[in-house]
């Protein structure tokens, strides 16, 4: 029942009252710390990096890697987006290499891909192509194989689109409508990637359409951080601005969402400044430079961001 209440006041934005039920539930099972099923370590760790206690996270996520090779596996990859959130890619790396051999000798080529994917938009964010082209190409085989919903493609293709491979995300497009899904459940990520595609291509007003409809059927920070860069491009300033703001409200951290959560400072508060709101400007850039300035050195919007604020 406590860790039930965790995750369910954790998605209310209610984070004291979820620690709170999260170590009542580990008091009264001590073992449950180094289990993975549910992924309720990864949830619990990550309240703890929204309450501010980076160390108190590390501890949490070192501890899961005593457990089984499922344990030390999602310990591994929790603990390379808690050096991502703090902008150490480089580490994040390592420590995802290390989940993939662990992926690989369970055959699990679901999580082999999710952790190949976090590598590709560290890679990114590092701004290294090569190492990047490398991760969408193993991807890339992976998705074939799996056979997955849009769902976990997503991630691949959006790397794609950035990567500036354009075809094989509208490849992506084209097997999923093939498929039939573009319509029910998984509509939300074909209408993501086809407006990332516009906005890639240098058509915001039809990016935005896309994009709007994504919104309207997944509230996720990645597409509203999508959508607010959409409606920036289109210069539709007051709704990028609430846009990003909404990204930013929501804190989704230790899974995909939290790179767009990140970045979505930078973008807002670069928009600030384009408008002219300096106070409210230097706040997220100063806030962006906060989160990634100690990190590794290249990182994408950093040094712009520098120059900004100074």
């Amino acid at each position: 029942p406590h860790s039930n209440m965790a995750i369910c006041y954790d998605n209310l934005g209610q984070c004291e009252k979820a620690a709170y039920h999260f170590e009542k539930a580990y008091e009264l099972d001590p073992d449950f710390a180094k289990r993975w099923g549910g992924d309720i370590n990864r949830i619990s760790g990550f309240v703890k990096v929204k309450l501010g206690d980076l160390s108190g996270a590390r501890k949490h996520f070192e501890m899961i890697l005593e457990g089984d090779d499922g344990s030390k596996a999602n310990g591994l990859r929790s603990l390379a987006l808690l050096n991502m959130y703090q902008g150490k890619h480089s580490e994040a790396i390592d420590l995802l290499n290390q989940a993939i051999v662990i992926n690989q000798r369970n055959k699990a080529p679901l999580s082999e891909f999710r952790n190949r994917m976090y590598m590709a938009r560290a890679y990114q964010s590092l701004q290294k192509q090569a190492e990047l082209a490398e991760q969408l190409r193993i991807g890339q085989e992976l998705a074939e194989e799996g056979g997955w919903t849009p769902a976990w493609i997503i991630f691949l293709a959006l790397r794609q689109v950035e990567a500036g491979d354009i075809p094989a995300a509208r490849e992506w497009v084209n097997t999923w409508t093939d498929k039939g899904w573009s319509k029910g459940e998984n509509e939300w990520a074909v209408e993501l990637l086809q407006g990332e595609i516009a906005l890639a291509e240098g058509d915001p007003s039809k990016a935005v359409l896309s994009l709007e409809l994504a919104d309207q059927l997944k509230n996720d920070g990645i597409v509203k951080e999508a959508l607010a860069r959409a409606y920036r491009a289109n210069k539709q300033y007051n709704l990028a601005e609430e846009l990003f703001l909404e990204t930013i409200q929501l804190i989704q951290l230790g899974y995909e969402c939290q790179e767009p959560w990140i970045l979505a400072h930078y973008h807002l508060g670069c928009l600030y400044q384009d408008k002219g709101e300096t106070e409210k400007s230097l706040f997220y850039l100063g806030r962006f430079v906060e989160l990634w300035g100690t990190g590794d050195p290249g990182l994408v919007g950093m040094e712009d961001a520098r120059n900004r604020l100074h």
